[in-house]
C-alpha cells in the first residue's frame, strides 16, 4: 500500500511554535492541533520503525485518530495491521476497519475486502455476492488510473463468482476506459462481448482503440483474431495464415477463451460451427 510520506513544517496547519527537535514531533503537533493527515503521519512513522523501536500501540493510537477524523489510508493502516501474522493479528478488527476505509472512499480498502471476499481468507469463507459488491464500490469511487473497473467487469464476464451478465459487464469496462489511459484489456472484452453476442463491433470504441493502441502490436493481435472470429461467423472467408505471419513473433498469453468456447459451441450451423472450431484450435496451439 503505498502512502506519501512528505510532510513539511511550513505544508501543515495547526502548528504551534514549538521549537521541533524531530520529524515525529512536527507531525504530532500538527495532529494535536486538528491536523488529521499530521495523525496519519505520525502512525506511518510509527510503522516504519525497525524491529528494535517498534511501538505498534502508538502506531494504533495515531491510526485510529486519523481514521476516526475520516481518513480513509488510516483505516487502511490499521486494517493491514490486524490481517498481518503475529500477536496483532484480528480478522474480525480488520474488516471492520478495511469496511470503514472502503465506507471513506478507498479504492484499496474496497478492492482488498473484494479479494478477501473472492477468495476467502482463513475463517472468511468464499463469498462471490460481497466480492462483486466491494469491487463495484472500488470502481464506482472513480480513482483515476486504476483497474479495479476492469477487475469488476471480468467477474460479470467470467461468471465464476456470480451468474455471468455481459450486460454488466459491458458497464465496468466502459467505466475502465473512462478512467484509465491504459485500458487495452477492456475494449478487447467489450469487443469479445460484441462478438459472442453476435453484435458489430461497437464503431465508436473500435476507432478510439485504433487510434490510441495500433502501434502496439499485441493490442492489435488480440482484436485481428476476434475479427477473424467475427468474419468466419458470418461466412466469410478469412486466410489465417495472414494473421501468423504478420504476428508471428507474438504470443497469445494470458487470453480466457471460455466464453467464447461457449459461443462455438451453441452455433447451430454445422459448417460454421466447425469452422470456428478449427480457428480456436490453431489460435490455441500460438498460446
Amino acid at each position: 500500500m503505498l502512502f506519501s510520506f512528505n510532510l513539511h513544517a511550513d505544508d501543515v496547519d495547526g502548528l504551534s511554535e514549538n521549537v521541533y527537535t524531530s520529524r515525529i514531533d512536527i507531525q504530532k503537533d500538527a495532529c494535536k492541533n486538528g491536523n488529521i493527515e499530521g495523525c496519519l503521519q505520525v502512525a506511518i512513522s510509527y510503522a516504519r520503525l525497525d524491529k528494535a523501536n517498534k511501538d505498534d500501540s502508538s502506531m494504533v493510537e495515531y491510526a485510529n485518530m486519523a481514521c476516526d477524523g475520516g481518513n480513509a489510508n488510516g483505516c487502511n493502516l490499521l486494517g493491514l495491521f490486524y490481517l498481518s501474522d503475529g500477536r496483532s493479528k484480528n480478522l474480525d478488527l480488520s474488516i471492520k476497519y478495511m469496511i470503514k476505509a472502503c465506507e471513506n472512499k478507498s479504492t484499496f480498502g474496497c478492492g482488498l475486502l473484494g479479494k478477501i471476499y473472492e477468495n476467502g481468507y482463513e475463517d472468511i469463507k468464499s463469498n462471490g455476492t460481497n466480492a462483486l459488491l466491494y469491487y463495484e464500490r472500488a470502481c464506482n469511487i472513480g480513482d483515476k488510473n486504476q483497474s479495479i473497473c476492469m477487475v469488476a467487469g471480468l467477474k460479470h464476464h467470467e461468471g465464476e463468482i456470480t451468474p455471468r451478465d455481459y450486460n454488466k459487464a459491458r458497464e465496468y469496462y466502459k467505466k475502465d476506459i473512462a478512467l484509465n489511459p491504459d485500458a487495452i484489456g477492456s475494449y478487447l472484452n467489450i469487443f469479445e462481448i460484441d462478438l459472442v453476442q453476435n453484435r458489430a463491433f461497437n464503431q465508436r470504441l473500435l476507432i478510439d482503440f485504433k487510434k490510441k493502441y495500433r502501434s502496439i502490436k499485441s493490442a492489435m493481435m488480440y482484436l485481428d483474431m476476434l475479427e477473424i472470429f467475427r468474419l468466419t461467423a458470418q461466412g466469410k472467408n478469412v486466410k489465417i495464415s495472414k494473421w501468423q505471419k504478420d504476428y508471428k513473433t507474438n504470443k497469445i498469453d494470458g487470453w480466457d477463451f471460455s466464453s467464447i468456447d461457449s459461443w462455438i459451441k451453441d452455433n447451430k450451423d454445422v459448417k460454421i460451427k466447425t469452422k470456428l472450431e478449427n480457428l480456436r484450435k490453431i489460435f490455441k496451439e500460438e498460446k
